[in-house]
């Protein structure tokens, strides 16, 4: 889904982005943008220049307490196509949305080739 990010300031040209981005990546976006230096390291790269921006593959975890217990804790990734979802700590199968076709994941699909490829991409 979009989450809309809006930063104002009278010396930025206005500038809107159509990319898959990871909210991760904000951060080091504004240390950049303000031309703020920092000599800790932290996680996420800059969005900066947008004009060389591609879509970013986005690993999502949805855990702690309003998932109420550990084995409801969720692991996805999600690209600009696909968006795969697997339940870790429970027996339940594993979920697969093609983006293009479906928006609002509504259908999961059997696809166990590209289930496989995006398992791989999930970093832990």
């Amino acid at each position: 889904s979009n989450v809309p990010l809006i930063i104002a300031d009278s010396d930025l040209e206005k500038k809107s982005v159509g990319k898959q981005i990871r909210q991760i990546d904000l951060f080091p976006t504004l240390i950049d943008l303000f031309d703020i230096d920092l000599s800790d390291d932290f996680d996420g790269e800059s969005l900066l220049p947008l004009e060389d921006l591609e879509d970013r593959t986005a690993y999502i975890r949805a855990c702690g307490t309003s998932l109420r217990s550990r084995k409801n804790w969720i692991k996805s990734i999600r690209t600009p196509e696909w968006k795969y979802v697997k339940y870790p700590f429970r027996s339940w199968d594993s979920e697969l949305y093609d983006l293009k076709e479906d928006s609002q994941e509504l259908v999961s699909i059997e696809d166990e080739k590209i289930k496989r490829k995006l398992e791989r991409k999930i970093p832990y």
